[in-house]
């Protein structure tokens, strides 16, 4: 059985580059995103960190930087990491959050447009 999936913030699928920084090591990891929203995002990287490990995490939002404490939640060894977002700059935060409202928001005219209405209908 499927457990629904309930989050307080919508995440989009999104590929981002970021830069990650872990407190316990002297370099940064490069890594990219599959998914975001203003809570936290799904990281692939082959390097990955334990869990309840934190992270000091930049993101590019095209040319906009932002950048997020986080905390790991989920390891998925040689794939990638699971953040939530801990503590965010208040601007940082909202420009993160317009970012994720406007890819909704293309996304959702993109399936109208095919005539779709949800991702689970099928091409034409």
């Amino acid at each position: 059985m499927a457990w629904p999936v309930e989050r307080k913030h919508p995440r989009v699928n999104v590929t981002l580059q970021a830069e990650l920084r872990s407190t316990t090591e002297n370099f940064p990891r490069r890594a990219q995103t599959t998914d975001i929203s203003a809570g936290g995002g799904y990281f692939e990287m082959v390097s990955t960190v334990e869990p309840k490990n934190h992270l000091d995490i930049t993101l590019w939002l095209g040319d906009v930087k932002i950048k997020a404490w986080a905390e790991v939640v989920t390891n998925d060894p040689h794939v990638g990491n699971g953040v939530k977002f801990v503590r965010m700059t208040e601007k940082d935060r909202a420009t993160l959050k317009e970012f994720v409202e406007k890819i909704q928001q293309n996304s959702s005219s993109i399936e109208r447009a095919l005539g779709r209405g949800t991702l689970r209908g099928t091409l034409p």
